[in-house]
């Protein structure tokens, strides 16, 4: 599966798009965000388990960000350009505010 993504397998298209959707509906600054943020800067889903949701889209934000700085990929949420080091960034803000360390 890693050198499926990694080699661009074609058939993958329709995940990394859901994926990249997804990214753009919890990024903060996305035209297409539908997320809302505590004043700390954690994500917030009312009706859930909240800590478990974060940890979750912080995982997925990771893991696509590793993949996204191997392959050299970026995209867009409309006007937002969207790169590895920005999904690395909201995933090491939701860990650090998980850790105690609220920063904005």
């Amino acid at each position: 599966m890693q050198r499926a993504l990694v080699n661009g397998d074609k058939r993958l298209d329709p995940f990394r798009q859901q994926a990249e959707d997804f990214f753009c509906r919890i990024l903060r600054d996305s035209p297409s965000s539908t997320t809302q943020y505590t004043l700390g800067g954690l994500m917030h889903k009312s009706g859930y388990a909240n800590l478990q949701y974060v940890t979750s889209a912080s995982f997925l934000l990771t893991t696509y960000a590793k993949y996204m700085a191997v392959t050299k990929h970026t995209f867009s949420c409309q006007s937002l350009p969207v790169t590895a080091r920005s999904l690395r960034a909201l995933a090491k803000q939701q860990v650090d505010h998980g850790h105690g360390n609220e920063t904005l």
